[in-house]
């Protein structure tokens, strides 16, 4: 689950337009983002997939794993969050 968290927070910050295709992107992401060529297949075999609908499917399935993903969370890294941030995500997630 990690390295896609990595590969999204890279596609995300790096390329402000969310309409770009995926297939766009991977041609021009720098050699250090180990992407596999099965992917790169994929992506351009379906060039109309674009970032905005990665992100969106990423963020879907994290919210449904997220008590999963609470548990596996090192205990270290729990942060308790004050109502008012509560509910700015989750106004966040409702939009």
């Amino acid at each position: 689950m990690f390295s896609i968290q990595l590969l999204i927070i890279y596609l995300s910050k790096e390329n402000e337009n969310k309409e770009k295709s995926l297939n766009e992107i991977l041609l021009k992401i720098p050699s250090y983002v180990q992407v596999s060529p099965e992917l790169k297949s994929f992506m351009n075999r379906n060039e109309i997939f674009k970032l905005k609908y990665l992100l969106t499917i990423y963020e879907y399935i994290e919210r449904l794993c997220y008590n999963q993903i609470e548990e596996n969370v090192v205990i270290y890294f729990h942060v308790n969050i004050s109502p008012e941030k509560k509910e700015i995500i989750e106004k966040y997630y409702k939009e």
